[in-house]
Order: C-alpha cells, then structure tokens, then sequence
C-alpha cells in the first residue's frame, strides 16, 4: 500500500483527488502509475508539500526524497529513514560505511547569474556542506539540487528536486556552511550554484568552491 499525506494548512489536488490538511490518502493500485509520473506530485514531495508513506499511522512517512519516489515509482523498497538525524558516526545503522570525499571547482563569474554546476560521481552520498573563496560582499547565491540527465527520480532531465539556498548573500574572501543535517544524493545529480556577482563593471572572477560529500559504501 501507498499512501500520500498532505503536509500544508491548504487542500492539495492530485489526479482529481482533494487532499486535506494533514490527511493520509491511500492510492488505489490502478492509480499508482499515474501518481509516480505527475509532475505536481513530484514536485509536492521534493518541496515537502506532500509526503509518501506506507501506511497513515504518522510512524511509516518516508522523508528521504529519493527514496519516496522510488517507492511511488515501484523502483525499490525502501526502508523508513529519516534525512533530519545527522550522522554521527562511519557506519550507519544499516552496516553501510561513510568516506568523506571533498571535491573542489572554480569558475567564472560576472555581473550576471551565473550556474555553476557539479555532477556527483558517486553512486550513493551525502551532502553536508560547502566552501566559497574569493566572493565579494553582496555576491549572492541559490543552491538547487538537480535530477540526472535521464530524468532518475522525477521522470524529467534535469528537474529541480530540491533547493537548500535562496538568496544566500556570501562574506567577502571566504564562505562556509556546514549543515547539522545531512541529504542524500546520487550519481549524475547536479548541485547548481546559481551565482550572482555584485561586481562594478561586470568585469569577470574566479570563484573557488568546496563540496563536502560522504559517499556510502558496502
């Protein structure tokens, strides 16, 4: 069985069904195709509007996107996990072990927005922070996380799953966030950095950014 709750104060429509507030909907079986490939569905679950779950006790909600909608998508079982508990050691609860893998690029910026985009090429890993160097103050930033090329999770090229960062303004010099929580990921995801530069004559710079990822291996 799936169900899909709605998680905001207002009724949500999915495939021609009122959801209210907080309320659990089981989706019939002949329905589930349709509500795996719903591009208002998906973008509910990744914005955290709505919520996959196995059953309506409020104990089953699965909250790590991707495994949600491989659940509604019939493309694995997941087991219930929860991306807001921070990791605090190597090996996770299901024998699975963390390496820290930190990878750096630099790139271009100007007056305009600029993206700068970074392909994860692990299979699976988690994000838990970034580094910015050589910013200026007023430069500021949207981070977004972007589905593969193939369209894995969403069923569309390159749609954007999620954004962590909305008009992050950065401090002249150096840059860092480092989340208490982590977020999961998988190969071929883009992390964008939608950059925008505060610069005079909009004459171009390098900025230097650090990715801090964990991939999770047997």
């Amino acid at each position: 069985m799936k169900y899909i709750k709605n998680t905001t104060q207002s009724n949500k429509t999915w495939i021609g069904k009122v959801v209210e507030p907080d309320e659990y909907y089981l989706i019939p079986e002949d329905k589930e195709n349709a509500f795996g490939n719903d591009a208002t569905v998906i973008t509910d679950i990744t914005s955290g509007e709505a919520v996959i779950a196995k059953d309506d006790t409020g104990n089953n909600d699965i909250t790590d996107i991707v495994l949600a909608i491989n659940f509604l998508k019939n493309l694995t079982t997941p087991s219930v996990v929860n991306i807001n508990q921070p990791f605090a050691s190597k090996i996770l609860s299901d024998g699975k072990k963390l390496y820290t893998r930190i990878h750096g690029i630099s790139a271009t910026v100007s007056g305009a927005a600029d993206n700068i985009d970074f392909s994860v090429p692990y299979n699976n890993c988690k994000i838990t922070g970034i580094e910015i160097f050589n910013g200026e103050l007023g430069d500021k930033i949207n981070l977004k996380i972007l589905d593969t090329p193939t369209g894995t999770i969403s069923g569309v090229a390159n749609y954007t799953l999620n954004q962590f960062g909305f008009n992050v303004y950065i401090d002249s010099a150096m840059y860092r966030y480092q989340s208490n929580y982590d977020a999961d990921l998988i190969k071929d995801m883009v992390l964008r950095l939608e950059y925008d530069a505060v610069t005079a004559d909009e004459s171009p710079k390098t900025v230097y950014v650090n990715i801090i990822l964990h991939e999770v291996k047997d």
